[in-house]
């Protein structure tokens, strides 16, 4: 019961959380809407979404074209999860995917550190934690893991150190980087 009357530990929370807040808007801001339209015509723009409870610890997200459909669509996650890292996910419905196959572009993500992690769905953050941080990757190819699957997710931690501004330029750096290889 005393940790209810720490008042510190909460406001130490509070400002952490608002600082990934922050950190994640300062991002999206870099992606404006025409931009990303000029990469994915379905885009649906950025979003920054905050939570509670994912497996009992606090997150933060940045979302980058927001479309999960599971045959046309493509979605960046930057995933701020605490107690477990900062991760990127990778979304690409199966047209998509396709085109990432049909062009090897699948192999770059994963020379760049990028997982296959399995999972049962697209959001089982889990069991993709698990697999990341044992640095497991699926048996499958990307071929296989589409056959199964009908989508490719790619799954990466970023390890980063430092302050806000730091974080944010590693992250923008991601990012830019995952634009390039995604080309095609």
């Amino acid at each position: 019961m005393e940790l209810l009357k720490d008042k510190k530990i909460f406001e130490e929370i509070f400002e952490l959380k608002a600082a990934f807040k922050k950190l994640f808007i300062n991002i999206s801001n870099n992606f404006p809407q025409q931009r990303l339209i000029e990469i994915y015509p379905e885009s649906k723009g950025c979003k920054v979404s905050i939570g509670n409870e994912l497996n009992h610890c606090p997150y933060q997200v940045l979302d980058i074209f927001r479309n999960f459909d599971k045959t046309h669509g493509f979605n960046i996650r930057v995933l701020n999860w605490w107690g477990h890292g900062l991760f990127v996910f990778v979304f690409f419905g199966k047209e998509q995917s396709e085109k990432i196959l049909k062009n090897d572009r699948d192999q770059i993500f994963l020379e760049k550190g990028y997982l296959l992690p399995r999972g049962k769905s697209p959001f089982d953050y889990g069991n993709f934690y698990r697999e990341v941080k044992n640095s497991k990757n699926s048996s499958m190819n990307a071929n296989d893991y589409l056959s199964k699957f009908n989508y490719l997710l790619f799954a990466k931690e970023l390890v980063v150190k430092g302050s806000p501004v730091n974080i944010e330029g590693e992250v923008l750096e991601e990012l830019e980087r995952i634009l390039q290889f995604r080309r095609i």
